[in-house]
């Protein structure tokens, strides 16, 4: 019988207050652009999106060619710019994909 994976811990996240700033202008643009409904959509696609990084930050990926060792993580047109030490990622920023 082969071992059982032992599931990792989640990871607790954590968001500066840049990317909260962030995440404040994606709502703002949004309502502006196509109406509250879209815009409450779109951050529970977020807000999907760093559950999922707390249940399995392994998901983040680190882009060598970068050189700040940073991590990333997709959600729809945004990336989440990360760290992630201690078992925490760290949302340090969100940018949009044109």
């Amino acid at each position: 019988m082969s071992p059982q994976k032992r599931p990792s811990p989640k990871a607790a996240i954590e968001l500066t207050q840049r990317s909260l700033a962030d995440l404040c202008e994606i709502e703002r643009y949004s309502v502006k652009r196509w109406g509250r409904k879209t815009a409450d959509k779109y951050l529970d696609e977020i807000s999907a999106g760093l559950d999922q990084l707390s249940e399995n930050p392994e998901i983040l990926r680190l882009e060598a060619d970068s050189g700040l060792g940073l991590f990333f993580y997709r959600v729809k047109k945004h990336y989440l710019v990360c760290d992630f030490r201690d078992n925490i990622v760290i949302v340090l920023t969100d940018f949009h994909l044109e």
